[in-house]
């Protein structure tokens, strides 16, 4: 699956070499591949922390698409939130919160930012979207949004709900993958 990189250069990857679908990680030139889970459950959408040092991942044990988190050196994975999440979530920029997509009460798919320690998640308010974006370099998030009036767009937001780059409009014709540069001046769709 499309990797994830820390800023030492480690990624994080899905891969089902081994049988089944497993988060793995290697050197930034795909050099010491290692797998990180190794269990009959569907293990994929892995996101490597800014420092490398954990790998959040979407995974369904359980029975639920939840979102789980382990060390980069390997272990026992643990549950961070127990919900059905829609996409790969996305690191804080100081590595101690990711932000994802999953349904709320409403039914309707909003963003979610959860501690990396653990604890309830909170809403973003006023937010309907997937496929979070959290930039490296401050606390701006974009997202895939659609309305039947404005069709599906990319909006900026802070984790606080905040609407930001309003002048920017982006229309896209898929919900897909984003990610910025490490400088968080540019986004990649």
């Amino acid at each position: 699956g499309a990797p994830s990189s820390a800023r030492t250069g480690r990624i994080a990857f899905t891969s089902a070499r081994n049988g089944t679908h497993d988060v793995w990680t290697s050197d930034a030139d795909g050099e010491n591949p290692r797998p990180l889970t190794s269990d009959a459950d569907n293990d994929s959408l892995p996101a490597i922390s800014p420092d490398g040092s954990r790998v959040a991942f979407v995974s369904s044990r359980g029975g639920r698409r939840g979102l789980w988190l382990v060390s980069a050196e390997g272990g026992a994975p643990r549950s961070l939130v127990p919900v059905d999440v829609v996409d790969r979530p996305s690191w804080s920029p100081d590595g101690r919160s990711l932000v994802y997509a999953a349904e709320g009460k409403d039914l309707q798919v909003g963003l979610w930012v959860v501690s990396a320690d653990g604890g309830a998640a909170v809403a973003v308010p006023g937010v309907k979207g997937r496929s979070p974006a959290w930039s490296p370099a401050s606390d701006l998030i974009a997202y895939f949004t659609s309305s039947e009036s404005a069709g599906l767009r990319i909006r900026f937001t802070s984790s606080r709900g905040e609407s930001r780059l309003d002048q920017l409009d982006v229309e896209t014709s898929v919900v897909d993958a984003s990610a910025f540069s490490w400088s968080g001046d540019r986004l990649a769709i």
